[in-house]
């Protein structure tokens, strides 16, 4: 990733072979506790087990990115890793979000055209992007590449640094 800074890290063990990495400040707090990895849906996490703070026996799982940057558990606030990486927990690479902009921010998986935003529409390639639940038609082309270039235009105008850019 371009203007990426690679800061002092430390890395902290997780369970099945897994590490995960905090910035050198933080690994003192962070390592302090137990964190294993938890294998779902949304990828690879570093979380731990905690009681709830209301004294019932009751468990509830802890991610290590919302430890890192000190958010409550039911603040409703989603923690976006810039680069993919959600085993990479260090603060320059995590940032606050909501879930329609962490929504923005994913890679591109299943694609036939290989590009985000373009699909085949008869001998032509047609880019549209998606935004607040309504689906903007942005033109149809001649060649794939140029479609992928107008959504690319799109996306940074509607989402910022959340936009998932197509690689031309």
């Amino acid at each position: 990733m371009e203007g990426y800074k690679r800061a002092t890290a430390r890395e902290i063990s997780l369970t099945q072979g897994y590490n995960a990495v905090v910035d050198e400040g933080d690994h003192a707090r962070i390592s302090e506790k137990s964190w294993h990895v938890c294998i779902g849906r949304s990828g690879v996490r570093a979380v731990r087990n905690s009681k709830k703070e209301d004294g019932l026996e009751k468990r509830t799982t802890v991610i290590m990115a919302r430890e890192v940057l000190g958010l409550d558990l039911h603040d409703g606030l989603i923690v976006d890793h810039r680069n993919f990486d959600t085993l990479d927990n260090r603060k320059q690479n995590l940032r606050v979000c909501s879930y329609a902009e962490s929504a923005q921010h994913r890679r591109l998986w299943g694609k036939t055209s290989g590009y985000k935003g373009v699909r085949a529409n008869g001998g032509s390639w047609e880019a549209r992007i998606r935004h607040k639940g309504k689906l903007i038609y942005l033109g149809l082309f001649k060649h794939k590449e140029a479609a992928a270039h107008v959504y690319n235009e799109a996306a940074l105008d509607l989402f910022g640094e959340y936009a998932q850019l197509n690689t031309i």
